[in-house]
Formats: C-alpha cells, sequence, structure tokens
C-alpha cells in the first residue's frame, strides 16, 4: 500500500511541476507590468496585496515584492549589549534604513518586510511590518540576549512572525495572511537522519511496525547480524540522509524516547513555529529567499539527498524547503474531524518545485502513511527540562 501511495504522489508531483511553471510564469510577468502595489479587500477590510512591486535585482529579472500600503509604527526595545540594525528586504537584498539602535527606538516605516540584526548576527529577529496585516499598524519588539549555542539546535527568537500566503497564489488554507507572536524556541537543526532513527530504534525492546516501514526498499534502515538496527550500508551517504518511510506515531515515539534519553521535553513543531523559522529572519518565501532558484535546495532532484547538502538558513536551519516533508504536531483543519488526510506536513520534497515550496504551502495527509518523501525534525520549548530523562535528574 506504501508503494502504491508512492507512485500516486510521484505522478502528482511531475503533474504539480508542468502547472507550477506555467503559473510562476505567468505571475511573474503580470507583476513586471506592475508599477505599483494593487490592493484588494478582505472580508474584514484589511488590504491584502494583490500582485506587488516589481524590481529589477541583481540579475536583471523582475522580483515579486508584496509590501501593502500605508506605513507601521515600530516601538523596539534592546535589552541586550549589542547594537541592532534594521534593514528592509527587497527581493533577495537587504538594504540598511536606520541608524544602529543602542537601547530603544521609536519609529514610523513603510509597509514591508523588515530584519532586526546585531552586526555579528547572533541576535536576528524577523519585523513583518506589513500595514493591512499589522493590528493597529503598530509592532512592538523586545530583543531579549540570546541563549547560549546549543549542538544540533538553533534558537528561534520570540516577537511576529508572517503566516500564510503573502502572494495571493496559495490555496484557500494558507489565506488569510496574518502577524503572530511567538515565543522563543528551539528547532532542530536538521532533519533527523536514518543514523538517528536507527539508534532509537535499537534501543527499544518492541518495534511497533506502524512506526516506519522497514520492509520497503525505500527505507534505508536495515537490522544487521547483532540484531542491531543500522543504515543500509549498500547505499552511499545513508546514515545522514532523513528518515524517511516514517508515520507520524514513529515520529512522536522518537520525540518521547529522545525526551528520555536527553532530559529535555522533545517534541514535534507546531505549523507557525515551522513558517516563521523557515522564512528566516527575513521572513522569506522559501528558506533561500524570494526568489525561486533550484541550486538553492533539494528540489526536483527526484531523489533523497544527505542532510545539509545545501546553505542553510540564516536561522542555520538546513533543507526547511525540500529534501522530505516534514511531520507538524497538529492537524491541518480542526474544523473537519472526520476525514482521515488531515495531518499537516510542511517543507515540501525533492519531486516538487516552484508554488509547492513556498513557505506558507500546507501539506496534509493520514498520520498513518509513510512515504519515500516524508520525515520529520524535532522542536523544543525554550526551558524544556523534563524531571525523568537520564540527563535532566
Amino acid at each position: 500500500m506504501a508503494e502504491s501511495s508512492n507512485r500516486r504522489s510521484r505522478t502528482i508531483g511531475r503533474r504539480a511541476l508542468r502547472r507550477t511553471r506555467t503559473l510562476v510564469s505567468i505571475f511573474i510577468f503580470a507583476a513586471a507590468l506592475s508599477s505599483s502595489c494593487q490592493r484588494s479587500e478582505s472580508e474584514e477590510g484589511h488590504a491584502l496585496p494583490s500582485s506587488g512591486q516589481a524590481r529589477e535585482l541583481g540579475g536583471g529579472s523582475p522580483v515579486i515584492q508584496p509590501q501593502g500600503l500605508g506605513q507601521v509604527r515600530l516601538e523596539i526595545e534592546n535589552r541586550q549589549p549589542m547594537k541592532l540594525r534594521l534593514f528592509r528586504i527587497l527581493g533577495n537584498d537587504r538594504i540598511p534604513i536606520e541608524r544602529p539602535i543602542e537601547s530603544e527606538a521609536r519609529l514610523e516605516v513603510d509597509s514591508g518586510f523588515y530584519l532586526l540584526r546585531s552586526d555579528d548576527r547572533s541576535v536576528q529577529c524577523p519585523v513583518p511590518a506589513i500595514a493591512p496585516l499589522v493590528p493597529n499598524r503598530r509592532i512592538s519588539i523586545q530583543v531579549e540576549p540570546v541563549p547560549q549555542p546549543e549542538p544540533g539546535w538553533c534558537w528561534i527568537p520570540p516577537g511576529p512572525a508572517v503566516i500564510g500566503d503573502t502572494l495571493g497564489v496559495g490555496r484557500e488554507d494558507e489565506r488569510p495572511a496574518r502577524i503572530v507572536n511567538l515565543p522563543g524556541f528551539w528547532m532542530g537543526e536538521t532533519e533527523v537522519t536514518n543514523h538517528q532513527f536507527a539508534d532509537f530504534l535499537s534501543s527499544q525492546k518492541m518495534i511497533d511496525e506502524t512506526w516506519i516501514d522497514l520492509r520497503s526498499r525505500k527505507c534505508l534502515i536495515q537490522k544487521n547480524a547483532e540484531g542491531k538496527f543500522v543504515p543500509d550500508s549498500t547505499i552511499a551517504d545513508a546514515a545522514e540522509m532523513p528518515v524517511v518511510m516514517v508515520s507520524l506515531s514513529g515520529a512522536l515515539a522518537y520525540c518521547d524516547w529522545l525526551s528520555a534519553e536527553s532530559g529535555q521535553a522533545i517534541r514535534l513543531p507546531s505549523e507557525q513555529e515551522w513558517e516563521k523559522s523557515a522564512r528566516g529572519p527575513e521572513s522569506y518565501i522559501y528558506s533561500y529567499g524570494n526568489i525561486y532558484q533550484q541550486s538553492q535546495a533539494n528540489q526536483e532532484s527526484g531523489k533523497l539527498k544527505p542532510v545539509g547538502s545545501y546553505q542553510p538558513n540564516s536561522f542555520g536551519l538546513w533543507d526547511m524547503t525540500g529534501n522530505v516533508f516534514e511531520w507538524m504536531s497538529g492537524r491541518a483543519d480542526f474544523t473537519n474531524m472526520e476525514t482521515t488526510l488531515n495531518h499537516s506536513l510542511r517543507g515540501g520534497s525533492f519531486v516538487l518545485d516552484g508554488m509547492y515550496l513556498r513557505n506558507s504551502f500546507r501539506m496534509r495527509q493520514s498520520p498513518t502513511v509513510m512515504t519515500d518523501d516524508i520525515g520529520f525534525r524535532v522542536a523544543r520549548d525554550a526551558q524544556s527540562k523534563t524531571d525523568t530523562g537520564k540527563t535532566g535528574k
């Protein structure tokens, strides 16, 4: 059944590629003809960008910049010792617009995407000042000291993030776009690998067959002569490839095991946490930028690649775009509790491109499905010690 689902997924993926190229080409052409940002009114009366502004940036290609209209008041309180600088994001460019901020600042800015950053880049905060989406057209940001780095983890700072389709090309379940405020949290630097998941399996007295399809040839974990689970030795780099053919219950079981091992409350990320992380401090459309570039992630390749094969985003996260879809912590639609195809995944995969790899794109699937383009990564709260972990006693 899993192999049949795989074939259907690949067929859908190939059709999606053709549709995406056509849609993106039409959309960019239309944006290039526009001389100013157009607006459409939602039911609540907010102005949402319907096409965007086109600018010529680095190579002469028109870049869609849905910035909205109006102004937003920024109230910035800097509680850490380094000076901060504010940059505006246009295309993939970061344009400094304000003198260094030492302790606090109150300023009016044109509607748009901004980045607040220290010179050493240890502090990087998204500032999605999209006027039509910002309540009362005011954003307050308190920049706290950054926690000490931890191996394998990336710190995502507290504060605002844009969630949803800001381009006007997404599906209905990506709308309306909105600004949310999230507490700080840690996100796993990479997708969970075959090596990591094999260690988990080897630690278990009993293996639940609903966790992972070990019989599938697409699964790159096997049992050796000593009865230990190891990455497939016949496949180059299998140990560092993301684990696939894993269900939601398998991902959750791994989180429970790692929580006990580490003394930290490990979990799957929420969709909002994942999207803020993937967009990076620049609030990008793709993890690597606002312009789709096939060479910047494992997309359209038709095969898995080891984690970290491409450059990380500005938060330090690898493979947020492409490689494999990633299980989220919640359902895709809480208004429909009957359908089984209702658990959220994010990130796209190695068979897709364009519109289906945007950071706001939402995939839904049965929690029991196991395919060769679904894996996961882990997250945890800022303070996440458990009472039972080996290192947390």
